[in-house]
């Protein structure tokens, strides 16, 4: 992970506190703890093409969450929130505080073959879009 040519500029967008309250000091440890939050930095960047992506520590969870941007147009905000985890874990809403993102948040798994599933989670009910016909 570490020889990756993307990974320094994904360790440098968390501060060094943020790192050191991610990170352990064991190498097995480090890549446990930052090995989902990269690979969907890395196919967020550069298979869904978002124009950015940036890392946040959040304390709270003890996670590294993405705010990713679709555009470059779009205001601080109104990013997606990502949250990064393994196939192996349990996640619920009442994990998170109510305002801690945005109407939705999106979940996105990695199983050990490193393929990404994305679920978006909704505060409330959500109607469902209607798809155009050609």
């Amino acid at each position: 992970m570490d020889a990756h040519p993307l990974y320094p500029r994904f360790a440098q967008a968390l501060t060094p506190s943020e790192a050191a309250a991610t990170v352990s000091t064991t190498t097995t440890a480090s890549a446990v703890l930052l090995a989902p939050p990269f690979a969907i930095y890395l196919d967020l960047l550069l298979a869904k093409e978002f124009a950015a992506v940036q890392p946040i520590h959040v304390p709270h969870i003890a996670r590294v969450i993405l705010l990713a941007k679709r555009d470059r147009t779009i205001c601080a905000g109104e990013e997606e929130v990502v949250l990064p985890m393994t196939e192996q874990e349990s996640w619920s809403v009442k994990r998170f505080d109510p305002g801690s993102f945005a109407s939705s948040l999106v979940l996105a798994i990695v199983a050990s073959d490193s393929t990404a599933v994305y679920y978006r989670i909704h505060k409330g009910l959500v109607p469902p879009v209607e798809e155009k016909e050609d």
